[in-house]
């Protein structure tokens, strides 16, 4: 993750960070530069212009990253890193608590919450935003918008790569999402391409099919005993702890 040492970029920095923490699951590595070839992207501060250029640089060849904006001196970072004619004005919003609404659960970066069951996004609330004045280009889409009408999180295709843009930071200041039950699947859907392989759904009920893919046949019990399992077979765990699945290639979690 790209982090600078403002306030505010500490606390998203901060909450990112546990959600990618050290788990039985991942042992992540947090570097701070693009020079370290990062498995996945995040941005919560300005960008000097030669960040900006090598970021901008890695999009256009199809790299994906996620930005934070935080504050509205991330204005010339936005506009460069998503190819705008002119650079935005960010405007601070606040005065009340926002909701999401209009929130398009069909988009890619939301995989995770398809399911009807997992959608509720009512109880977060977000104290402070920032508002985009200006026009969008056509090719952005507007993942989600405030009940303010204004844009909560657009995604902008730079070259063969994406920008997903949130209006809002997810640390307590900003918001309730950090302290959300969606935050940690949130930030995994949207990265569920790069990096761990551990998106897709990860709520189920027992008895339920699991979503596998055709050959991973190979199932590792929590007592590191191994069986073979089949795509339509129910699952039914036998004991609490991790089960890896396998296709001798890829191994999810």
């Amino acid at each position: 993750m790209t982090t600078g040492r403002t306030t505010a970029t500490g606390r998203n920095k901060y909450y990112f960070r546990r959600a990618f923490g050290l788990s039985h699951v991942l042992e992540p590595d947090f570097v701070e530069t693009l020079a370290d070839d990062p498995a996945i992207i995040a941005v919560a501060r300005p960008l000097s212009t030669g960040e900006t250029a090598s970021l901008r640089r890695s999009l256009e060849d199809g790299r994906d990253a996620l930005v934070v904006v935080t504050s509205a001196g991330m204005d010339r970072t936005l506009a460069t890193l998503a190819g705008l004619d002119e650079t935005p004005t960010l405007s601070p919003a606040g005065g009340r608590y926002t909701l999401l609404e209009q929130i398009e659960f069909e988009h890619p970066a939301l995989r995770e919450f398809r399911d009807p069951r997992w959608r509720d996004f009512t109880t977060v609330r977000f104290w402070n935003h920032r508002r985009f004045e200006g026009d969008l280009p056509a090719r952005a889409r507007v993942v989600a918008r405030f009940d303010t009408g204004d844009p909560a999180w657009i995604e902008f295709p730079v070259g063969r790569g994406s920008l997903f843009v949130m209006m809002s930071g997810w640390h307590p200041r900003d918001s309730q999402l950090s302290l959300s039950s969606k935050f940690v699947p949130l930030l995994f859907s949207i990265f569920s391409d790069h990096g761990p392989q551990v998106g897709g759904t990860r709520q189920f009920f027992v008895g339920e099919p699991l979503p596998l893919e055709e050959h991973d046949t190979n199932l590792t019990l929590p007592s590191g005993r191994s069986e073979t399992i089949s795509p339509e077979s129910a699952f039914r765990p036998e004991a609490p702890g991790i089960y890896r699945v396998s296709n001798g290639k890829r191994t999810r979690a």
